[in-house]
C-alpha cells in the first residue's frame, strides 16, 4: 500500500492553488504568516496541522 497523499500530490496541489487564487485568500495567507511569525521561535519549528476547518 503506497502513500495516497504522494500518489495524488499533483491533483491536491492543483486543487489547493485553485482554491487559494484570489484577493481574500491572499489576505488570509498574509494574516496567517504574520500570526505564525509572531508566535513561533526564530530559526524554525515543526508544526502539526490537525485540521479543524
Amino acid at each position: 500500500m503506497g502513500n495516497s497523499w504522494m500518489q495524488n500530490s499533483a491533483a491536491l496541489l492543483g486543487a489547493y492553488a485553485r482554491h487559494n487564487d484570489g484577493v481574500p485568500e491572499a489576505e488570509r495567507q498574509r494574516l496567517l504568516t504574520r500570526a505564525l511569525t509572531a508566535h513561533l521561535p526564530a530559526g524554525g519549528a515543526r508544526i502539526a496541522d490537525v485540521g479543524g476547518g
